[in-house]
């Protein structure tokens, strides 16, 4: 899908909100969500991401 330059491959992406709406308190978790959709010769692809929670500070990069 990615070895031949200059080729295009269609794409949909998605970004998502998982559990909460306009009237939520900003205090509850919002979890994110996002999926990227590729449209090949050689089907269709997806790549799904769902969103977690880490304390801060718990990853160190």
């Amino acid at each position: 899908m990615f070895q031949e330059k200059g080729k295009q491959t269609p794409v949909f992406v998605r970004f998502s909100s998982v559990i909460h709406g306009g009237n939520s308190p900003e205090t509850l978790r919002d979890p994110r969500d996002s999926a990227v959709k590729f449209y090949t010769e050689d089907g269709n692809w997806d790549l799904v991401s769902a969103g977690g929670y880490l304390k801060s500070g718990s990853v160190k990069i």
